[in-house]
């Protein structure tokens, strides 16, 4: 039994070391410069988002991650197609690169509250407004219902 006791810190040590490195953050991504972003997602980033700057920008799994000056943090893919826009809480995300649809469902229906996040998803979008209610559209716009998971 001493033996075993003996023994144990040791076990105990390896454990612990196997699952923090088995909880650490994507091994694959790294930390990158605006000028490696692709050229179609520098171009959204200054269209729909001219007032801010990249705060910081990694690349990961065939995606991109950039976090802007003004709190808002956007994926693209790994053509630098947007996949998703979360603006900083309390913000509202500029419109005009989703369908306009989505706007004037959320104009006429849920009187005209800002969407804080949207993403875009195989089937369509998920848009989060700033009342936290979450709606789900499809690809051209329309209203599919609400994201009650």
């Amino acid at each position: 039994m001493k033996k075993i006791l003996r023994f144990l810190p040791l076990v105990l040590i390896v454990l612990v070391g196997m699952g923090l490195s088995s909880c650490s953050d994507d091994d694959d991504e790294k930390t990158i410069t605006e000028t490696e972003l692709p050229g179609v997602a520098k171009n959204f980033i200054r269209q729909y988002f001219p007032d801010a700057t990249i705060r910081s920008a990694q690349k990961g799994n065939n995606e991109y991650e950039v976090k802007l000056s003004d709190g808002t943090d956007i994926d693209f893919d790994k053509e630098g197609n947007w996949k998703d826009v979360d603006a900083a809480p309390g913000q509202t995300i500029p419109s005009g690169f989703y369908p306009e649809a989505i706007d004037n469902y959320i104009a006429a229906n849920m009187n005209g509250t800002g969407i804080n996040e949207i993403s875009k998803e195989g089937a369509g979008y998920d848009v989060q407004l700033l009342t936290g209610e979450e709606l789900l559209f499809g690809l051209d716009g329309s209203f599919i219902g609400y994201d009650v998971d």
